[in-house]
């Protein structure tokens, strides 16, 4: 995987990427419609440090699209502030889940007792289990080759909310200077 070299002072670390990753966000995941037009679809995923892991269900058309082309965005954002996020782009691909073994652990993340999403006892388990696999589920693994984040709590906002140095670094990464 690569990531971006730019210098851009709010880019987390490996560490603090990994850090966001494993915190419960959902992701999106876009792919490429027949015409190239994009179209994203909302997922929980798993991370492991180098990939992210997501299931659909097989009657979903990302799966007939990430098929046919590969080629994704996978995006998460948190919903505070100050926003951070990360983009990637790479590729997924349908992987075997040997008894939705890896559907199970990502479902049992996002429904944990400790969970900001949904809590299990809010729902009979195994009724949900049930109408949850019997119409099939697809696993991906999207593999990054690309990666670019942003932390923009690594600004100092007391001195005006980190703007002139954002401001800068998109001036920067459009070839334009500050004096543009």
């Amino acid at each position: 995987m690569r990531w971006t070299e730019t210098p851009n002072p709010f880019a987390m670390t490996p560490a603090e990427l990994d850090a966001f990753m494993n915190e419960r966000w959902f992701a999106s995941v876009a792919s490429l419609r027949r015409d190239g037009s994009p179209v994203i679809v909302y997922v929980g995923y798993e991370w492991d440090g180098e990939a992210a892991f997501f299931s659909v269900r097989s009657t979903r058309l990302l799966v007939e699209r990430l098929k046919r082309d590969p080629r994704a965005c996978f995006a998460i954002t948190n919903i505070g502030y100050p926003p951070r996020f990360v983009s990637m782009q790479g590729v997924a691909e349908v992987i075997e889940d040997s008894g939705w073994a890896r559907t199970r652990s990502i479902q049992q993340r996002y429904m944990a007792d400790d969970s900001p999403v949904m809590n299990e006892d809010e729902l009979d388990q195994d009724a949900f289990w049930r109408a949850y696999t019997q119409v099939g589920r697809t696993m991906f693994k999207f593999t990054p080759h690309t990666i670019v984040t942003e932390d923009a709590g690594k600004g100092d906002y007391a001195a005006g909310g980190g703007g002139e140095v954002s401001d800068r670094y998109a001036r920067m990464r459009r070839g334009r200077s500050d004096e543009d």
